[in-house]
């Protein structure tokens, strides 16, 4: 206890210890680990940064991401190769999935992670139920002799916990409990602009997570880079937990990748408009990089190539491909990588000496990375442009467009597609607000297996379920 007091004083943050002996022991318990994990060198290197006007060095010359792959316009010939080149990966143990899964679902009405919220399905599976079922499916589609696709699974401090308890209640959803790592990203506290760690208790410091970048010191400190690399994997998919129709571990895409032997591979959806709130592949500087929609002028995001489509179409989704021995070489060079945190200015609720304030102006300082900002050190990349009806509908809001009664149609329609090209006869029509048809990951991953159902007379709504 006192040697982390003590280093704290050190760093001219011993405010944070104030109050300590009035503490009860409990919350002096609280405290002292909060204030542990916090890498009071990193800090200090981020406080000077913020204090030199630091902006991490994003180059503002922007051309379109050359030779994006269409999906759709491949030969079936070709389609089936990727595929079967795919699930050789996969039966090899190569491939791995990790899950961006540490946010609240605060946006949705609720208190608890978003990977455990119902979003209304026939099933009223969750989402990482769902994930977790494709993942299931996959392997068997694979092979018998496969073994179990490792899936990490990242969350913060505050979600490790319940997330846990969440798949230890429920059997870990039929995966193996050995296959799944948990890992926590990093949380950073916010700062005055005097470089002072902002408290919003006595006993608690005002912390937050360090961004989705934060992923790949979470992989070092956590060991599950080692955990892979042991495992003999080769290639991680990485994508959120808000996208109910992501193709998890995606044979065609993890061959695609393979084939252009990229250290970063990135699905991408036509935009809707050019004005869409999307972040779009593209490259700054010669380099590969996500643009962020308020970057590009109005006159670049109307830009059209001769056939009337958006020259900046591809919408980013955060679904990805890495090579392990990158996210090898990105966690040894954490310097370069630490040198890329933004700097946000906040209004940040604080308490001292007794007095809890709500500030109307800016007063302190937040940092954050983005799990994109590597992209740039990566030495060959690819894209691959897919159909949003098919693998894109986020769980992002409580109503409206990304929200759970949008990605239950996209579902629902999906899902009702697969029916009818098996054969079935579907005699009634589907619910355009609500969940129609829903076929369990267990059944299928892909529409794949349904000719059982060829000539059945079907009721809407219709679940199929293992």
């Amino acid at each position: 206890m006192e040697s982390v007091i003590a280093k704290f004083e050190e760093a001219g943050q011993g405010h944070v210890f104030s109050e300590f002996s009035t503490l009860s022991p409990e919350s002096q318990q609280s405290l002292l680990y909060e204030a542990n994990q916090i890498d009071l060198d990193l800090l200090s290197s981020l406080y000077s940064l913020f204090k030199s006007g630091h902006e991490p060095e994003e180059s503002n010359d922007f051309s379109p991401f050359p030779n994006i792959f269409n999906l759709e316009s491949a030969s079936s010939n070709h389609k089936m190769i990727l595929l079967n080149d795919g699930f050789k990966l996969i039966s090899k143990g190569e491939v791995a999935l990790l899950t961006f899964a540490g946010g609240q679902g605060t946006r949705l009405g609720v208190s608890y992670p978003k990977g455990m919220y119902d979003i209304g399905l026939l099933s009223h599976k969750t989402l990482l139920q769902i994930f977790a079922e494709r993942i299931i499916r996959l392997k068997s589609l694979a092979g018998h002799q496969t073994p179990p696709i490792p899936w990490l699974i990242m969350v913060n401090w505050e979600t490790y916990d319940i997330m846990i308890q969440f798949f230890e209640s429920n059997s870990y959803f039929g995966l193996e409990k050995s296959q799944v790592f948990f890992f926590k990203q990093d949380m950073l506290p916010a700062i005055s602009f005097e470089g002072k760690i902002i408290m919003s208790e006595k006993d608690k410091i005002c912390m937050a997570p360090n961004g989705n970048g934060g992923v790949y010191e979470g992989l070092l400190k956590s060991k599950a880079l080692d955990w892979l690399e042991q495992k003999g994997v080769k290639y991680v998919h990485v994508c959120g937990i808000d996208n109910v129709l992501a193709k998890v571990c995606d044979p065609t895409f993890l061959a695609f990748a393979k084939n252009n032997d990229a250290e970063v591979s990135t699905k991408l959806v036509e935009k809707i408009s050019y004005n869409e709130s999307m972040g779009v592949l593209g490259l700054r500087g010669g380099k590969q990089g996500i643009i962020e929609y308020s970057e590009l002028s109005e006159e670049m995001a109307k830009l059209e190539d001769s056939n009337g489509k958006l020259v900046y179409f591809g919408g980013n989704i955060l679904n990805h491909i890495f090579k392990v021995s990158f996210l090898r070489r990105i966690t040894n060079s954490l310097e370069i990588l630490r040198s890329k945190y933004h700097i946000a200015r906040k209004k940040i609720p604080n308490y001292s000496a007794g007095v809890k304030t709500i500030p109307k102006d800016p007063n302190g300082v937040k940092f954050e990375l983005f799990y994109f900002d590597v992209f740039s050190m990566s030495i060959l990349s690819a894209a691959m442009e897919i159909l949003r009806s098919e693998e894109f509908a986020p769980v992002k809001n409580a109503s409206g467009p990304d929200s759970p009664e949008s990605a239950r149609k996209l579902l629902s329609d999906l899902h009702l597609k697969w029916v009818k090209k098996s054969g079935a006869i579907v005699y009634n029509k589907p619910d355009e607000q609500g969940c129609s048809c829903e076929i369990s990951g267990l059944v299928t991953y892909a529409g794949e297996g349904l000719e059982f159902l060829s000539e059945r007379k079907i009721s809407l709504p219709f679940y199929l379920y293992y």
